[in-house]
């Protein structure tokens, strides 16, 4: 029995720059949220932070809660968490800064 390939709906996607070549040092800023209807191709579709910090924003998490909100959560300066909650569906490409 050949079972069906799952179909993805909406993914979700936090993007972090990393301001240095070498791989995972540096400040990390401009945070973006992307969305995926097929898991391959991604739009960002919010600009979470963009103001250079020192020690950068890490660990982002996110989830979709049943209620259908995205929900966000990143250290700010290794010294604090911010949470973040948007609903998907006011979420344009729009709202993306260069």
């Amino acid at each position: 029995m050949r079972l069906p390939s799952p179909m993805v709906v909406n993914c979700w996607f936090i993007i972090t720059r990393v301001t240095t070549l070498l791989p995972g040092k540096g400040p990390r800023y401009l945070l973006n949220l992307a969305r995926s209807n097929d898991g391959a191709h991604w739009q960002p579709v919010l600009t979470l932070e963009d103001k250079p910090l020192q020690e950068g924003y890490g660990c982002p998490a996110i989830i979709q809660a049943s209620d259908g909100w995205v929900q966000m959560a990143y250290t700010v300066g290794r010294e604090r968490i911010k949470l973040v909650v948007v609903d998907p569906a006011k979420l344009s490409t729009a709202r993306v800064n260069p």
